[in-house]
């Protein structure tokens, strides 16, 4: 999984491990495909033009985007939950992926509307984020889930490759 127009950089679980709410950022791709370090660059995504868990390769973690994703929440893996909004992706015929809720879910609790769910958030690429250097590998960019947007827009994330992100 890469942002869109950079085959070199790819979604990646961080710190060498996965575990429950382990962060998921941008790094540069592992060209080794014998390297272990390219199992937290390997997930398994719905059909195009379907939805469902975007899972780590081999294991029982999803791409979460928390219990209320809007503009700028954080990406982590987390347990696969069947049906689980925050972890339920749309894999769009564009490559796109977003969270899959189309509907709104509200609160009127006290006569005030709270939205508990943002429509049309994609993953995303935070821009400007920069590169954080960390063991055994850094991140060149943070992922958070932002409006989608249909211009083509840089920062948003696509699928070009499957199980393996060799530029």
């Amino acid at each position: 999984i890469h942002p869109n127009g950079r085959d070199d950089l790819c979604v990646t679980v961080q710190n060498g491990y996965a575990a429950i709410g382990t962060a998921v950022q941008i790094s540069y791709c592992f060209a080794d495909p014998s390297s272990t370090s390219q199992n937290f660059q390997l997930f398994d995504l719905p059909a195009v033009g379907s939805s469902g868990n975007v899972q780590l390769h081999g294991t029982n973690y999803c791409l979460d985007a928390g219990d209320n994703p809007a503009n700028g929440s954080g990406i982590k893996i987390w347990t696969c939950g069947d049906g689980w909004l925050q972890q339920t992706w749309d894999f769009e015929s564009d490559k796109r992926l977003s969270l899959s809720n189309g509907e709104w879910i509200f609160n009127t609790l006290n006569t005030h509307t709270n939205y508990l769910w943002c429509i049309g958030q994609c993953l995303d690429v935070v821009a400007g984020s920069g590169p954080t250097q960390t063991k055994p590998y850094g991140s060149e960019e943070n992922l958070q889930t932002w409006e989608c947007s249909t211009n083509g827009d840089k920062q948003q994330v696509r699928r070009h490759h499957i199980h393996h992100c060799h530029p």
